[in-house]
């Protein structure tokens, strides 16, 4: 009434008076360490307010609170005024819901600013959250004021209760509620709320207890049934704790206080973590209760709840409105990729970045010693630090741990060694003895004379270091880590223009990664031990690797060897070398050259070079998984005629065509199945190449090839419907005892072997004889020209009949048969040349009859029964042939044949013709 009273006086500003009235009041009061919360005067007016007789008749059951409209600056004001509504409202028979399920609720809409929140209807929102009735509201004042003497805090706000299913006001109210701060607090409340404000911001607790006061007098307005008043559980006041909006670790105590009825019994809970956790009762009506946290303890935001309870058993829960807790007990995760660098008077380190969510920094840690003493010298939020002030030469240990926000610490990574260094160039030469490392700082490293490293000796070269030869190699019996980095290579190559030596293992443990040498006469010579190279290029020189001796077997991974002038790997003597994904192009010879030696290469890249793609002669290799293309000679060469076929699976050969693929695979190779791309993404190409036993009927064209040979003939095997049967170089066919043979019907057969790697036609039998079966081809009625170049056909009783067509036959080996060598009749018209037609000692080499027209020119055909009958009445063209002799015997040649112009010697034998 006084305020009323007062307030009315026309054109006078009462609170100065009032406020200076205040301060004279208390000017005399002293604060001390345990006395800092002061008492208030209370200047508020009274709120207004309107109810209607719908809220007095029909109160909702359920109600919601919704985000509050914050018009002030203050950001923590949203939470304070919005958590002391719902503490207070609580003592109202509302059924209130819980505010994080209205928060969860409306985001799950993606409704989060309140004034998206507002633009729904209260229908709408009534739905989403389940409720009879909405509060909506706005805080019009959060803040606190200074003058000399005093200090005033000003805490506002408007509410309405709105009916969801109508949108119906139920009731509005407006307030500011203004306290005047100062002097000494000497009630119960101030002492107990004294004890937890050392870890609380003072001002924050002004405010909350203006705030508290705002919705006490608030929701005061709201009608009481009253069997809720009889009902009416004890009065909380006020709550607050130390650690609203902290993080806490273990060890750490949260301090909660609460105001209310006295007599009661009271606990408070921990969110989910602990629940029920007493608290005492001290000065009448003010419980006070502490958690220290215990390892083990951890949650994310964890809402502070206090509970008081009467005799009765009724009981009132309010909310701490400072905000939720988090407890974080368990330290962030050890840092990874602590890495070293020495410099001139100071050292870098650097590190893997941590993803732990709650990361608060990095602790690093110094000392001279490997195992102990160490000290933190630095705090920081990057993944990377500096220690100034070092004396060059003296090796330091760094360790490092990782902070989360609750101030946990991680454990400490293994030590990482540094050594600051005084910069380059630095000259080097002679033995490198002991344990000795090149630096990035001292480089460039210039080797004026030869470089070794000895037995029971070790170089370590730093990442990013540069070394230049004026000539002299780095060799190597001992130990030598080159481990360079991405972005931080180390770099070996010549000072001038002559080259130099280059890199001469001969033995030891070595291991380079991420290393370039160039310009070297061989960029790496490995004459004994097993090295690994890894992500290495050596380019650019006269050879990229030689491998020689049986001690001797490299591993290279994922390096590039390029643009050499010679080969670019070369292995010889029984070294074997193993290649795994590396790059292999533009080299001036071959790419691989393999020479009584062994290689084993899977998912390289052989492209580019001037010869062939990879060479082997009288060696073994492993080649899967490749891609060849774009190679100058043949991707695959085998120069071994008799020797195993490689192992050539799985590869892709730069195209998709068989026709192509035999053009770049020279000698016997196991190239099955072949890739229609380059790996990892092709796939086995289906080709139609034939299996052993070979069926009974060919009717498309097929291939026989040297991987899936020996191909066994069971019966008559038919080519027909036009196919070609396509025979490679180094293909065994075996006749089964009998009528069998390759019927060339309506088809044609190309077998075109090599010189020192023929095509053969032989019996299947262990102990073969000659007519072990019927013939080895049968030309019937074939469509297409057949070939047969460099082939050995024997143990037949009659090597071919030719009865139709025109098949080439030349510099082939037709022999020891049982009755003839050739039979041509009909209209056939085969052409054979260079061929040598021997060892048919019950018949005769060619037989001809009917209409045949054959041209016989530079043949061999002689230790025949017969050398030719011709059985026509048609000439036979038999001239410039070698018969045995000069002039041919008498007796050898039968019927109408010109053999005039016979050779002097034998033109199949070497020299010869």
């Amino acid at each position: 009434m006084k305020r009323a009273h007062l307030g009315s006086w026309s054109g006078v500003d009462l609170f100065p008076l009032l406020l200076l009235l205040q301060s004279l009041l208390q000017g005399c009061a002293v604060a001390t360490q345990d006395t800092a919360v002061s008492p208030q005067l209370d200047l508020s007016l009274k709120p207004k307010f309107v109810v209607s007789e719908r809220l007095r008749t029909s109160p909702p059951r359920t109600v919601a609170i919704l985000p509050l409209e914050n018009k002030t600056e203050k950001e923590e004001a949203f939470e304070i005024v919005r958590g002391a509504l719902f503490n207070h409202l609580s003592s109202y028979p509302f059924e209130l819901i819980k505010l994080y399920r209205v928060d969860r609720r409306l985001q799950e809409r993606n409704l989060c600013r309140p004034e998206e929140i507002a633009a729904q209807t209260p229908q709408e929102l009534g739905r989403i959250l389940e409720a009879d009735a909405l509060i909506y509201g706005q805080i019009t004042h959060y803040d606190r004021i200074y003058a000399v003497f005093y200090s005033q805090v000003a805490v506002g706000a408007s509410l309405r209760l709105v009916e969801a299913r109508t949108g119906e006001t139920l009731w509005e109210i407006s307030h500011v509620s203004r306290k005047h701060e100062g002097g000494v607090s000497t009630t119960a409340w101030g002492i107990a709320l004294t004890a937890v404000t050392t870890a609380i911001n003072v001002r924050k607790i002004e405010l909350l207890r203006a705030a508290d006061d705002l919705c006490r007098d608030m929701v005061g307005t709201l009608p009481t049934p009253s069997l809720a008043q009889a009902l009416k559980p004890p009065e909380i006041t006020m709550l607050a704790s130390d650690s609203g909006g902290t993080v806490k670790r273990a060890g750490e105590v949260i301090k909660v206080v609460m105001a209310g009825d006295p007599g009661c019994l009271s606990s408070f809970d921990l969110g989910e973590l602990k629940h029920k956790i007493p608290m005492v009762e001290g000065p009448a009506g003010i419980y006070t209760g502490t958690y220290q946290v215990l390892p083990g303890d951890n949650i994310k935001e964890a809402i502070i709840t206090a509970r008081l309870t009467d005799r009765s058993g009724n009981c009132r829960e309010w909310q701490d409105v400072l905000g939720p807790v988090t407890i974080d007990t368990t330290p962030p995760a050890i840092p990874q990729g602590l890495r070293g660098k020495g410099r001139a008077g100071s050292a870098l380190l650097s590190w893997e970045a941590n993803p732990d969510p709650d990361l608060a920094g990095y602790r690093l840690y110094r000392s001279t010693t490997p195992l102990s003493g160490y000290a933190p010298i630095q705090e920081t939020e990057w993944q990377k630090a500096e220690d100034k002030g070092l004396i060059n030469g003296q090796q330091y240990f760094y360790r490092l741990t990782t902070l989360d926000r609750a101030g946990n610490e991680s454990p400490p990574t293994p030590a990482v060694a540094v050594v600051p260094v005084a910069p380059g160039p630095t000259r080097v030469a002679g033995e490198m003895r002991g344990e000795v490392t090149w630096y990035r700082e001292a480089s460039p490293y210039i080797i004026s004379g030869e470089v070794s490293v000895p037995v029971d000796s070790s170089l370590i070269i730093e990442p990013g270091t540069q070394i230049l030869s004026q000539g002299p190699p780095l060799r190597v019996r001992g130990k030598l880590m080159a481990r360079g980095e991405e972005g931080a290579e180390i770099r070996i190559t010549a000072s001038g223009s002559e080259g130099w030596e280059g890199l001469i293992l001969e033995g030891g443990q070595v291991a380079l990664e991420n290393c370039q040498i160039r310009l070297a006469r061989v960029a790496v010579s490995c004459l004994s031990g097993s090295p690994h190279l890894v992500c290495c290029d050596l380019s650019q020189n006269g050879l990229g690797l030689y491998a020689e001796g049986a001690l001797s077997s490299p591993h290279l991974e994922s390096c590039t060897i390029a643009f050499n002038q010679e080969e670019g790997v070369q292995v010889r003597s029984s070294a074997r070398v193993e290649m795994m994904g590396c790059q292999i192009d533009h080299n001036g010879r071959s790419g691989v050259r393999i020479e009584g030696g062994a290689g084993v290469l899977t998912g390289c890249e052989i492209a580019f070079n001037r010869g062939e793609g990879i060479l082997v002669q009288d060696s073994s290799a492993e080649i899967e998984g490749c891609s060849f293309h774009d190679n100058g000679g043949y991707h695959l060469y085998h120069a071994s005629p008799q020797a195993t076929p490689l192992l050539a699976r799985g590869n892709y050969w730069g195209t998709v065509r068989l026709e192509e693929i035999l053009d770049r695979i020279h000698g016997a190779a196991d190239f099955l199945p072949c890739l229609d791309a380059p790996p990892p993404a092709g796939k086995p190409l289906e080709l139609p190449i034939l299996s052993s036993p070979l069926p009974r009927q060919i009717d498309r064209t097929s291939y026989l090839v040297p991987s899936r040979s020996p191909y066994l003939v069971k019966e008559v095997v038919t080519v027909t419907g036009g196919a070609e049967l396509r025979i490679l170089p180094g293909v065994i066919i075996q006749f089964a005892a009998g009528e069998t043979g390759l019927l060339i019907e309506d088809g044609a057969v190309i077998a075109r072997g090599q010189p020192s790697l023929a095509v053969s036609f032989r019996s299947a039998s262990l102990h073969p004889l000659p007519g072990d079966y019927a013939y080895a081809l049968m030309f019937k009625d074939p469509l297409h020209t057949s070939y047969l170049e460099h082939c050995r056909i024997e143990h037949a009783s009659t090597s071919l009949l030719i009865q139709a067509g025109g098949p080439e036959i030349c510099r082939c080996q037709i022999i020891g048969s049982l009755q003839n060598g050739i039979e041509c009749s009909g209209q056939s018209s085969p052409k054979i040349t260079a061929c040598k037609i021997a060892g048919h000692r019950n018949g005769a080499g060619i037989v001809c009859s009917g209409y045949c027209k054959p041209v016989l020119r530079g043949n061999s055909i002689v230790d025949n029964a017969w050398a030719l009958v011709n059985y026509s009445s048609l000439l036979l063209d038999a001239r410039e042939n070698w018969w045995g002799g000069a002039p041919p015997p008498e007796g050898l040649i039968m019927g109408e044949v010109d053999f005039s112009g016979w050779l002097q010697d034998d033109p199949t034998a070497p020299g010869g013709g």
